[in-house]
This record gives structure tokens, C-alpha cells and sequence, in this order.
């Protein structure tokens, strides 16, 4: 199950650090690739409401420098799970549990913490003032 294997072991890493990660390790074309697979993973009936929920992430998440500052991977997780349950009607307990969820659910909250993950990345990847905002370096001399 990829979201226990993933918080086993990253729950208490900073988040800005893995999208620092993904910004580093993938351009544009492979951020939007990797992007369009997990949303073409999520069950039908969440696809068509996928693009405001990565709005909602835009509007509720990025500017909240605070988040940007504190958040451990667990937090992340736990914020956009809650986004997630209201936005989509889903009833994932929060704060996730991975001891708590079905398969099914851990792979459908992965699922969308990697989409909110990957739009965060899309999102700083060229855009220098929201990486300083966010506490994140695009490469080693402090881009």
C-alpha cells in the first residue's frame, strides 16, 4: 500500500522538502505526465471535479506561508485529505491513519496527495519568488 509505505517513511519530513524533490528531479512535460496518470487512476466519478480541487489546493494551501514553514509530509497528507473529503464528498478519516484505511483508501489518498504534490511542483517549478516563498531551492546554488 503506497500511502503506509510513503509516511513510514516520510510523515515527519518537512512537505516543502519533497516538492523541492519533485522540482529537481522532473521539468514541466514530466510533472503534467506524471500529474495526468494519478488522475487518470482516481475512480470516474472524481475526474471531472479534479481540476477545482487542485484550484481549491491553489487557493487554500499556497498562499499560507505558515504551511510552507511547518508542515511535516503527515500534515500535508492530512490537509489534503480534508480538502479532499470535502471537495469530492469523500469520508477519509482525517488525520489520516494508515492503520484505519481500507487498500482501497489508502491508494485513493495517495492518489491525491501526489496530485496536490505534483501541481505544488508544477506550480513553483518557474516561478522563483513562490519557491522562495514556499522555503524551497530549485537547484544547488539557491535558485
Amino acid at each position: 500500500m503506497r500511502l503506509y509505505e510513503f509516511l513510514r517513511g516520510a510523515a515527519t519530513r518537512p512537505y516543502r522538502d519533497l516538492i523541492q524533490h519533485q522540482i529537481r528531479r522532473q521539468d514541466i512535460p514530466r510533472l503534467v505526465a506524471a500529474m495526468a496518470g494519478e488522475v487518470a487512476l482516481l475512480p470516474d466519478e472524481l475526474k471531472p471535479k479534479t481540476e477545482r480541487f487542485i484550484d481549491l489546493l491553489n487557493e487554500h494551501v499556497l498562499p499560507d506561508q505558515e504551511f510552507w514553514r511547518t508542515a511535516t509530509c503527515q500534515e500535508a497528507v492530512d490537509l489534503v485529505i480534508s480538502l479532499a473529503n470535502s471537495h469530492f464528498g469523500l469520508a477519509v478519516p482525517v488525520p489520516v491513519d494508515v492503520q484505519r484505511l481500507s487498500g482501497v483508501q489508502q491508494e485513493l489518498a495517495f492518489g491525491l496527495f501526489q496530485i496536490a504534490t505534483l501541481s505544488f511542483a508544477y506550480n513553483a517549478y518557474d516561478q522563483k519568488s513562490l519557491r522562495q516563498f514556499m522555503g524551497i531551492r530549485k537547484g544547488w546554488l539557491g535558485q
